[in-house]
């Protein structure tokens, strides 16, 4: 039975859970921005979006050899139209591993881990 006391069948499901983050006061959710990468990434190889601040989101990309900068200003204004953000878009060479291997797509550098 479950802590009500009802005596049914509990469904369990397991899987990832989208990360939050709260920007300007705002909640979003890891997937949103994995969307809108999606959309906008046709010549990106990889991303990650960092949370840098209370207020400010970080873009770094590693770029295809067809991206060109007016696809950093079309980003930057897509950000600011679906979520009221301006994201600050930095090109490098690599996107670095956490310390399990991971280069996840959404971090949250505000928040340290012990």
């Amino acid at each position: 039975p479950c802590r009500c006391g009802l005596a049914c069948q509990r469904i369990y499901i397991r899987g990832r859970e989208a990360k939050l983050l709260t920007v300007n006061g705002r909640k979003f959710s890891s997937t949103e921005f994995e969307m809108a990468m999606s959309r906008l990434g046709e010549n990106i190889l990889k991303y990650q979006v960092a949370k840098v601040s209370s207020s400010g989101v970080g873009i770094r990309i590693v770029p295809a050899d067809d991206f060109s900068p007016k696809q950093k200003i079309l980003i930057q204004d897509e950000f600011k139209k679906i979520f009221g953000i301006k994201p600050n878009i930095k090109i490098v060479n690599e996107i670095l591993f956490t310390p399990r291997g991971k280069t996840p797509a959404v971090i949250d550098e505000t928040v340290r881990i012990d």
